[in-house]
């Protein structure tokens, strides 16, 4: 099924497993998908949400793992990686400004919708969801970066389907760059 388990049943195992198979699908990514041309952020947003559906497989059996500040880290890095290319933006842009940017939702977060779906069932999606954007909102409020300029609400920005993200835009709105 693509689930490890580990002898104290705490799934840690499995959270390295998926940080190694996620690895080697960024590194495809990357290859495919340079800073300047390539896909557009849609394309690349989707090519993205493959590496969170291999992470989120089988979360509420490993939820218990993210309690350890090590694996969740180990996940939010392999974030960080896929935002930064999918916003094309350099490795010294801050984390929270480039998901923000990308509109792509920290892990932990995730793993805690997918959570609160399983355990309440399929029509509590909606409302996992908004849970889930007013803790980004309130991360996102304690960020005091250039970016928030731009974005005051998170709420906001997600439902924004005008703008899209590329390589300058991302420089101009994060401060990192050859415009900072």
């Amino acid at each position: 099924m693509g689930v490890w388990f580990d002898s104290g049943m705490r799934m840690t195992s499995d959270v390295i497993e998926i940080r190694d198979k996620t690895t080697g699908i960024i590194q495809h990514l990357t290859r495919i998908t340079p800073n300047i041309g390539g896909p557009r952020v849609e394309k690349r947003r989707l090519l993205a949400s493959v590496v969170h559906s291999t992470i989120l497989y089988a979360s509420p059996i490993w939820d218990r793992s993210m309690r350890f500040k090590h694996y969740e880290n180990m996940l939010e890095r392999i974030n960080r990686k896929l935002a930064l290319r999918v916003a094309s933006a350099y490795c010294t842009c801050p984390t929270v400004a480039v998901l923000c940017l990308v509109k792509i939702h920290p892990v932990s977060l995730l793993i805690q919708e997918r959570n609160q779906i399983y355990k309440n069932g399929p029509f509590f999606r909606k409302e996992a969801r908004n849970m889930v954007l007013e803790q980004w909102q309130t991360r996102w409020e304690a960020y005091s970066g250039w970016t928030k300029t731009f974005i005051p609400n998170i709420k906001n920005w997600i439902k924004c389907d005008q703008v899209n993200t590329d390589y300058y835009l991302t420089q101009a709105m994060t401060g990192h760059g050859v415009v900072g």
